[in-house]
């Protein structure tokens, strides 16, 4: 067999679940996988996966591996750019915080949204109707 290299995928601006994915032994080819593809369990260009994987796909059999080295390598990336995206996500909230009472955002350091804030303000300066007639 030839010399292999390192597969890389980036993803393809069709969408999130289209990958482009280099040929393991001709960098210079360039496969297309679909992460939807066949439920979920992919899709790619490849030899391999066209004459091999998806006849078994399409007959509905599912023995041994049903996925290419380019798939698993697309779902690798598609796998670590949400994890990115997710650690931004509870960053970005530990940044801003979330209100105790809604849920709303808050600024950093407190628990209270101002819609909130403005509330138990107004409710602690008002006198309450039962107590004041007594």
């Amino acid at each position: 067999m030839g010399e292999q290299y390192q597969l890389e995928a980036r993803p393809h601006p069709d969408g999130a679940l289209r990958w482009i994915v280099t040929s393991r032994s001709r960098p210079d080819i360039e496969h297309l996988v679909d992460l939807d593809g066949f439920g979920g369990i992919g899709r790619c260009s490849c030899e391999h996966f066209e004459f091999r994987i998806a006849p078994d796909l399409r007959d509905g059999r599912r023995i041994g591996a049903h996925r290419c080295s380019h798939i698993l390598t697309a779902r690798n990336a598609f796998t670590d750019a949400m994890i990115a995206t997710l650690i931004r996500v509870r960053e970005t909230r530990h940044q801003t915080g979330t209100c105790q009472y809604c849920g709303n955002a808050t600024e950093a350091g407190t628990d209270t949204c101002p819609e909130c804030l403005q509330e138990i303000q107004a409710n602690e300066t008002d006198p309450d109707p039962e107590t004041e007639n007594g």
